[in-house]
């Protein structure tokens, strides 16, 4: 028993060892990922390239470098203040805000409150006058709109050709006179006999004719 050879295990296709890894292989694919925001970068200047080529869009150069990749500037925002302007009751309306936002793109908000010369010669950084603040991603937006507001404030302090009937003083009005103009007309005049000549003299024609008043 001691002496019967040991049968050997046949060895199926399946257990081949697996390959060591390839060092290559796996540095290979590290350096193949490529950061998210160059590639949206990219594509995006693909798809102007392409806008650009059928003339659809101006030319306009083009900056991916990483410091701008995802880097938003902040552009700091306007302030104007209204506490002694005649238009700030316009100016502080909604729809007048809103036509200003939609006219320039810039966001305008009401800040601070109204101050009389005495509560504004105590005002705080936290407690000031009645100003707006403009607000938008690009400076000309701001430029526009800070235009907008001064040119309703110098309409208002001046007086634009549309209000100037509701601005304009009452006259006082003059008295007309009774006495009729003096005309300058000449009409045609011509004499007509009436046949009084057999009248009596009883009926006393001529103090009729001139009236009680002629002496």
């Amino acid at each position: 028993m001691a002496d019967e050879p040991v049968k050997k295990k046949r060895r199926s296709k399946w257990d081949q060892p697996a390959p060591p890894p390839d060092d290559n292989s796996s540095s290979s694919s590290t350096n193949d990922k490529v950061d998210p925001s160059v590639s949206a970068a990219c594509a995006a200047a693909r798809i102007n390239a392409m806008l650009e080529a059928k003339g659809k869009i101006n030319k306009m150069p083009l900056d991916v470098s990483a410091s701008n990749v995802g880097v938003s500037k902040e552009v700091p925002p306007a302030e104007i203040e209204i506490n002694d302007s005649e238009a700030r009751g316009i100016l502080t309306k909604g729809p007048t805000l809103s036509e200003i936002s939609r006219g320039t793109g810039a966001a305008v908000s009401v800040r601070g409150r109204y101050m009389t010369p005495a509560e504004k010669a105590n005002s705080t950084a936290d407690d000031r006058p009645l100003y707006l603040c403009v607000q938008a991603p690009n400076q000309s937006f701001i430029n526009a709109a800070v235009q907008k507001i001064r040119n309703i404030m110098y309409q208002s302090e001046c007086g634009s050709p549309n209000n100037l009937l509701a601005t304009k003083p009452h006259l006082p009005i003059k008295p007309t006179s009774s006495i009729p103009p003096t005309s300058v007309h000449h009409y045609i005049q011509d004499k007509v006999f009436i046949g009084l000549d057999d009248v009596d003299n009883s009926f006393g024609l001529l103090d009729r004719l001139q009236g009680p008043d002629v002496r």
